[in-house]
Formats: C-alpha cells, structure tokens, sequence
C-alpha cells in the first residue's frame, strides 16, 4: 500500500497511539472507578498508557498467533451455527410443504452439523467465485 499525503510516519502513530492509550486510561479512570483504579495521577495514566503502548506492538502479535487456532475453531463454530439456523428454516418451510412435493430433513445432531458446515462453505465458495 503505497504512502500518500494523509499518512503518518511511524513514529507519529507511535506518539498518537501513546496519546489515545494514556487518554484511554485517564477516561477509565475517570468514567469507570468502580472498575479500574489507578495512582500517581497523570504520570500514572502516562506509564499505564507507555505499558499499553510497548505491549501492543510487542506482544499482541505473539498473543495473535497463539489464538488463531481458537479463532479458527470460533469462527467454525459460528459458521456451523448460523448455517444450522438457515437449515431449520428450510425444514420449517419444507414442513408446511405437501410432502408428495417436496420433504427435507436432516438426521441427528452430527447431520446438523456436517450438512450447515458443508452448507456453509459451499455458500462461501460460490460468494467467492461469483464476486471475481
């Protein structure tokens, strides 16, 4: 992505993140102190923000990668959810049908399970290919 006139140098959305960490800290502080409590007055809310900071760029990556896998299973999970639903109102519109036209079921919950992901990543792929 190349740079163009709107964009800041690194070390200007170093300083900005900063700001917004230690006003971040500072509203919370203010606004929420039944939850968070903090000492020191500014130059508290300036070391919690600088520790924001520093551990934002150091470690989220790290925490990133170590998370995918849970990511991963969380979106499959939602995929197959959502996916389930949109089954069980095929079979809820199918079932109000005459049967000599049409019947539609799906067996135990591990038939759920496999024909929405199956459902669902068909879906995704047609979406995938139709939108190129």
């Amino acid at each position: 992505m190349p740079n163009d006139e709107h964009s800041f140098s690194a070390p200007a959305k170093l300083l900005i993140r900063f700001i917004l960490h230690v006003l971040l800290v500072w509203g919370m502080a203010l606004y929420l102190p039944e939850y968070i409590s903090i000492t020191g007055g500014w130059l508290g809310y300036i070391i919690i923000g600088a520790l924001l900071t520093l551990l934002n760029i150091i470690i989220r990556p790290v925490l990133s990668i170590l998370a995918f896998p849970f990511k991963l299973f969380a979106q499959l999970l939602t995929l197959i959810a959502v996916n389930g639903l949109f089954l069980w109102f095929i079979v809820l519109i199918t079932s109000l049908m005459d049967d000599r036209l049409v019947s539609f079921a799906v067996s135990d919950v591990m038939g759920w399970m496999v024909i929405a992901l199956l459902f669902g990543l068909t879906n995704w792929l047609i979406k995938l290919a139709l939108h190129k």
